[in-house]
């Protein structure tokens, strides 16, 4: 073999092991950076619990529906859930593009941008975004009714921040996230979530079976088998449908009042500062959270249609905002008085009775 052949060959082997040796260098460091993406990616879990917040808060659709022609960018388009205001302290903005910003560390509230209005234990809220980043859980927050303030008269909007530590919101801790988030603010008709993980507890008395190693068949506990015809507690469970219970309910009374007497109801239902609770037979009407009527017709809810044109006309149910046209209501028989506020339209207003188990359309037609 010749020299100058001998030396080709061997440049090419030399450019060969180079080419293979960057090639391997390259896969380390390309495995290098991938693998812990990957596990990152598999360990964070945000977006569960983003996902998991915004299905118990029911999240409101705000905003202008197709090319605008729905109402502008603070138009309620589908109510969601209620929540409630449990603490002083938080404020509010007329202009949801500068709401308020109220940030709470370790429980401790500070607040920032515009202060239109202070809101009190109790307020009630829409909840129409919620938004899981790095640190912080933000829940956007609308005034489910329209509040005077010394700026103007309006529905007010706020943003609450609970800051938590990266790793926490990471693993996805669901429970820590809605005790804390609960303090401050809870779903209409939930209880909060540190009461509920506090029943685990009460499996512990499941344990006790082993004390029934049933050493009471030897003791020939049949005896006891009339003992617990008491405690088939349907009989206690039978004064939500009595009718004797009923005469205890008073004007006034809230709603765990009358939760505590006749039990948990059938249904619920809820339209700004007015609710009901379904129970056999009879319907527990609620307004600002004080009983006002019961009504034992016993008759299903009605379901009312509202429409308006144009639409996205606010509609109201006595004073209280329920919604966005067009939109369907279930009311129980009774009263009422629905109004459509559209700016820059009159408003139109129609008291109508209301028959159990009916259907009611009612439309605006609204003008200048």
């Amino acid at each position: 073999m010749e020299f100058s052949e001998l030396l080709e060959r061997r440049t090419r082997l030399r450019i060969d092991g180079r080419v293979i040796g960057a090639f391997a260098v390259f896969l380390a460091v390309l495995g290098v950076a991938i693998l812990p993406l990957r596990s990152a990616a598999k360990a964070d879990h945000r977006l569960e619990l983003q996902e998991s917040l915004a299905q118990r808060y029911r999240v409101t659709v705000i905003g202008a529906g197709i090319l605008g022609i729905r109402g502008g960018q603070g138009t309620i388009r589908k109510p969601g859930g209620i929540a409630e205001l449990r603490r002083d302290g938080v404020f509010g903005s007329l202009v949801l593009s500068g709401a308020a910003t109220n940030s709470i560390h370790d429980g401790k509230l500070t607040v920032a941008g515009p202060q239109d209005f202070q809101f009190s234990a109790g307020e009630q809220f829409y909840i129409h975004s919620v938004y899981v980043g790095q640190d912080v859980v933000t829940l956007g927050l609308a005034s489910t009714r329209e509040i005077t303030t010394p700026h103007g008269t309006g529905r007010l909007w706020a943003a609450l921040n609970f800051f938590f530590p990266e790793s926490l919101l990471a693993n996805g801790d669901t429970n820590t996230v809605m005790s804390a988030l609960d303090q401050w603010l809870l779903p209409e008709g939930m209880r909060p979530v540190t009461e509920t993980a506090a029943a685990p507890p009460t499996p512990a008395p499941a344990a006790a079976p082993s004390s029934p190693s049933i050493t009471a068949p030897p003791t020939q506990q049949s005896p006891a088998l009339p003992s617990a015809a008491p405690a088939a507690v349907p009989a206690p469970a039978a004064p939500p449908a009595a009718s004797s219970s009923p005469a205890d309910l008073k004007p006034g009374m809230s709603r765990d009042d009358v939760v505590g007497l006749l039990g948990a109801p059938q249904r619920e239902i809820s339209y700004g500062t007015k609710s009901w609770l379904e129970y056999p037979g009879m319907v527990v009407a609620f307004d600002g959270g004080q009983l006002i009527s019961v009504d034992r017709s016993g008759q299903p809810p009605a379901e009312v249609s509202l429409s308006s044109d144009p639409d996205g006309a606010d509609i109201y149910l006595g004073d209280s905002f329920v919604g966005s046209a067009p939109a369907k209501l279930e009311l129980p028989a009774g009263n009422y008085t629905f109004t459509m506020r559209l700016t820059g339209y009159k408003d139109w207003q129609r008291q109508v009775q209301i028959l159990g188990g009916s259907q009611i359309n009612l439309h605006a037609a609204l003008t200048k």
